[in-house]
């Protein structure tokens, strides 16, 4: 088999075990890992060290999870869990100026295309149903449970953006359109399935990405006003969606009258508050990593199956700030800034990286984004991809 193609089918690859189960992506991150290193060589990683600022501050998060678990009445191999799903934002800076350029534009195109076939099953299941359910790889995205089919949602509202990116900044008309269908098809994906969060997140990524594009402010406002309009259109003819999210309301209005059966939204709410319980207690240091599991049990009856088998706040931010106090979120938030800063500073080019971290960092306020290893790993996956994958030399990290 040729080099050149063995490396498109190596980027396919990559871009549908995205979708796949947990245990298929923590193997494709260690083979992605150790390319990279391997490229980068002993030298190339002390220099990134010493001047790529994300990854100076991600260290120092981790650092601060590692001191907290000091005073932790978590039990060890939850702390170590934690200490292990937080290194990966370790990791992502290795991959992102370690793996070749055009193999991670390949493998984002190859996602766009996964986002847009599978934009295109679900709205055929939705009009003439689903002749394919229980089979392959739909019982690993839209009938999955949980987690997994928030991640798909937000998967397709990353493809959708990254594919419209790529629709404005291509060359011929041809592949202008092809970009635009795949993002529509995308697009119509999130509408159309049933979670939430990629419905949020989606209309955050379509904002930055207009006015990331538009060159002057009278342009910037205008497209603001434009698609403030164009999502209120859109609402109005999207009774699922709506009707979703009326759902979510009617949850928050009326989970308090029976708080042994919690509801999605409601659940939220009574994570929150318990949350803001425990950072009174500690505000400034926090209870210890992986401590806000027992904390939550000695604070909630036992009385239903979510109560207990819940391990989060679905908030990073919420999590970390019960657990490590506000040292430990200024530590986040400072790993959060130089991300953002280094993706929105880099230029034209960087464009798909800073659409991915935002949509990770928003995500984060309703989801364990960074904790949870079925978000972690695929999504820090993406954005190393897409930051690799940006135009001006790769070798440097930025200072």
């Amino acid at each position: 088999m040729r080099p050149d193609l063995l490396r498109g089918v190596g980027a396919g690859l990559v871009a549908w075990v995205l979708f796949l189960p947990i245990g298929l992506k923590y193997p494709l991150l260690l083979i992605l890992l150790g390319g990279a290193v391997w490229r980068l060589g002993a030298a190339g990683l002390l220099q990134l060290l010493r001047q790529d600022r994300p990854l100076q501050a991600a260290l120092l998060f981790w650092l601060g999870c590692l001191v907290s678990a000091a005073w932790s009445p978590a039990p060890q191999k939850q702390i170590v869990n934690q200490l292990g799903q937080y290194s990966l934002l370790l990791f992502a800076p290795v991959l992102a100026h370690g793996l070749p350029r055009p193999w991670a534009r390949r493998v984002l195109a190859h996602l766009c295309a996964a986002c847009a076939v599978l934009g295109a099953c679900v709205a055929w299941g939705t009009v003439f149903g689903m002749p394919w359910a229980g089979s392959g790889i739909w019982v690993t995205t839209f009938e999955a449970d949980g987690n997994a089919r928030i991640l798909t949602s937000l998967l397709l509202a990353i493809g959708c953006a990254l594919a419209l990116d790529q629709a404005l900044c291509s060359a011929t008309p041809r592949a202008r359109w092809a970009w635009g269908l795949a993002g529509l098809l995308a697009l119509l994906g999130v509408v159309l399935q049933d979670r939430r969060s990629g419905m949020v997140v989606l209309p955050l990524l379509l904002g930055l990405l207009g006015w990331q594009r538009l060159p002057s402010l009278r342009l910037r406002l205008g497209f603001a006003a434009a698609f403030l309009a164009a999502c209120t259109l859109a609402w109005q003819a999207a009774p699922g969606v709506r009707a979703r999210f009326a759902e979510g309301l009617h949850e928050l209005q009326h989970y308090q009258l029976d708080p042994t059966a919690p509801t999605s939204w409601g659940l939220r709410v009574l994570m929150i508050e318990t949350s803001v319980s425990m950072i009174r207690e500690k505000p400034l240091l926090g209870h210890g990593l992986a401590s806000w599991q027992g904390e939550w049990f000695q604070r909630v009856p036992h009385t239903h199956y979510l109560l207990i088998e819940n391990s989060t706040p679905h908030n990073d931010y919420l999590l970390v700030l019960a657990q490590g106090g506000v040292f430990g979120l200024a530590l986040l938030l400072a790993w959060w800034w130089q991300v953002l800063r280094q993706a929105w500073r880099a230029g034209p080019g960087s464009h798909a990286a800073l659409l991915v971290w935002a949509a990770m960092a928003a995500a984060g306020f309703f989801n364990v984004i960074l904790r949870d290893g079925r978000f972690a790993v695929p999504l820090l996956m993406v954005a190393a991809l897409a930051w690799a994958g940006r135009s001006g030399p790769q070798a440097r990290p930025a200072a």
